[in-house]
């Protein structure tokens, strides 16, 4: 129907707010990825998809031939004028730091959003009709349409001040830029209230798509450039593998392994990409013989000494513990194993108590070794 002549003819005015929404809803979708799909990244890609909803709804309802069909695709657009303030206070309650504390106020604009969401299709009161102009069709706002722009606007000015509150008490430099780029953002996005002129049936091309993606796409930059990641018990931990001073290795319940940290490649000789998705018992096979019990013995067990062959011919002792991973409902999925390099304090226990029974100069067993010997041999004798 969109590629159908007879019922729509796409100009510049209205390829124009498509084109826009489809880059934002791009963008969006761009930051999440590159910053891990954290909730920050989701909240922000709800509401670059909501900017692209409004942009692609209105554009489209510029360029339809009829005035129903215009009214349809504008009310499609409204659902993204709906949620826009959901996902932008959302967004924001990320970037401060204050998703948790902020969850009655995200209620109340949800609530308010699905009244702007019900008001829109099925009344006339906030989209009272659709009216012919330059560019395409337009439709005109009612009073209850006014209303829910209007709160859209306070929910823009508590984020504001909120901004500025959190700007004014920052002494790091780096958390005032980012602040500030926010600020200057959501400043733009103001802009878009001249879409309301045309509503009101003054004859002005509205404009408003362009500072309200300017707002979205300079949020998502301000999260690139920032790297507002949000710490999450998974981003963490894959954190504290890597810096661990120990090799990890983790298997699934067919032992095979899934996850090594970098000590793993310096302790056990194998460069990670080889490691993951190798059979740990194929990687074990650089164990001596009697190492090799590590893949036979039940899991769990703790600081079982094994020595390991390095490819240069050299030996590492480790001590190795295993442990079960289990899922929520206690279900083995795989294992654990974390394994210490204790060469040195081995090498060093074995130098100590070479130095307690043998001369340091001359290498020839001591006294204490003679007497040790002695009452062997004596025992024996009895």
């Amino acid at each position: 129907m969109l590629f159908n002549p007879d019922v729509v003819a796409f100009s510049s005015f209205s390829t124009s707010v498509v084109v826009t929404g489809i880059v934002t809803v791009l963008f969006g979708l761009f930051v999440t990825v590159r910053v891990q799909w954290s909730r920050i990244g989701w909240w922000y890609l709800f509401f670059a998809a909501m900017v692209a909803l409004y942009a692609v709804g209105v554009g489209i309802s510029y360029a339809v031939i009829t005035a129903e069909l215009s009214l349809f695709w504008d009310r499609v657009g409204h659902i993204g004028v709906a949620l826009i303030p959901l996902s932008f206070f959302g967004t924001a309650a990320e970037i401060l730091g204050c998703s948790r504390r902020s969850s009655t106020a995200k209620r109340i604009i949800l609530a308010v959003a699905a009244a702007h969401l019900g008001a829109i299709w099925l009344t006339d009161l906030v989209l009272t009709g659709s009216y012919r102009v330059s560019w395409g069709w337009y439709s005109r706002y009612g009073a209850v349409g006014l209303l829910f722009l209007t709160f859209s606007g306070v929910v823009m000015v508590s984020v504001l001040v909120l901004y500025i509150r959190e700007y004014r008490v920052q002494t790091d430099r780096l958390d005032r830029h980012r602040l500030g780029f926010q600020i200057a953002a959501v400043c733009i996005g103001f802009l878009v209230a001249v879409d309301v002129l045309p509503a009101l049936g003054v004859k002005v091309y509205p404009v408003g798509y362009v500072p309200v993606a300017l707002f979205a796409l300079a949020t998502g930059y301000a999260i690139l450039r920032y790297r507002m990641v949000d710490i999450t018990p998974e981003l963490a931990a894959t954190t504290i593998i890597d810096t661990l001073s120990c090799a990890v290795l983790v298997t699934d319940r067919r032992d095979v392994i899934r996850i090594a940290n970098g000590k793993a490649h310096e302790v056990l000789g194998w460069p990670v990409p080889q490691l993951v998705n190798r059979d740990f018992g194929e990687a074990a096979q650089r164990l001596t013989v009697d190492a090799a019990e590590v893949t036979r013995t039940p899991v769990p067990f703790r600081d079982v000494e094994r020595t390991w062959s390095l490819p240069d011919g050299s030996e590492v002792i480790l001590s190795i513990s295993a442990s079960p991973l289990t899922d929520r409902v206690g279900h083995t999925i795989g294992t654990i194993y974390v394994g210490h390099d204790v060469t040195r304090r081995k090498r060093a226990e074995r130098e100590l108590q070479r130095l307690a029974l043998y001369d340091d100069l001359t290498g020839l067993p001591n006294r204490k070794l003679f007497f040790d010997r002695f009452e062997v041999m004596l025992t024996n004798a009895r």
